[in-house]
Formats: structure tokens, sequence, C-alpha cells
């Protein structure tokens, strides 16, 4: 069964990363990509939420979702 559950993560996974990627390329060719990125760079919120997803090619996520990097 474990076995099973992590073939499911990594399907999504490699999913998610192919989604992403293919959101980064659509910002490339949209005329407002910097507009936007700036947007998102300057606001950390989109109506009381937490900014998160790919915005001007860039990818945001909300704080409490990174990864730690130890020193």
């Amino acid at each position: 069964m474990k076995q099973e559950s992590t073939i499911k993560h990594c399907e999504r996974t490699g999913l998610n990363k192919n989604r992403k990627a293919e959101a980064i390329h659509i910002c490339h060719t949209c005329p407002v990509m910097m507009q936007c990125r700036k947007y998102a760079e300057t606001n950390n919120q989109i109506c009381g939420y937490p900014l998160q997803g790919i915005w001007g090619g860039k990818e945001f996520t909300p704080r409490k979702y990174r990864r730690r990097i130890p020193r």
C-alpha cells in the first residue's frame, strides 16, 4: 500500500511541474508580464488571502509552505 501512495505522489508532483512550466511559458507571452510580477512582489495578499501561484512568470508561495533551509 505504501508503494501505491508513493507512486501517486510522484505522478502528482510530475503533473504539478508540467503545469508550472506551462503557466510560466504562458506568462512569457503576456504583454503585461512585468506589471503582473511587480504587483505580486509589492502585494502579498489578494482579498485577504496569501498570494500564491505563478505571477509574471515567477512562482509565489505563501511563507508557511516554504521549506526552511538549515543554516
